[in-house]
């Protein structure tokens, strides 16, 4: 099952998110702009509250290294 949406950025180093929510395609966009470098993508399974509409959900995370000047 893969995630097409709910797709965080996260700078690998200082844990900064850049992106909550996204599209995967707008992700990676994103992170080639940016002249990025995954260094780990996961799909983590959520409970949600019952105020949520219970149930479950995927939440992919897209750890990034960024070049140096991504971050002044």
């Amino acid at each position: 099952m893969e995630t097409d949406f709910n797709v965080d950025v996260i700078d690998n180093e200082t844990g900064e998110i850049y992106l909550e929510y996204a599209l995967l395609a707008a992700a990676h966009i994103f992170i080639a702009k940016e002249n990025g470098k995954i260094f780990k993508d996961e799909v983590d399974i959520i409970d949600l509250d019952d105020i949520d509409g219970g149930g479950q959900m995927e939440v992919r995370s897209i750890y990034v290294d960024f070049p140096e000047e991504r971050r002044k």
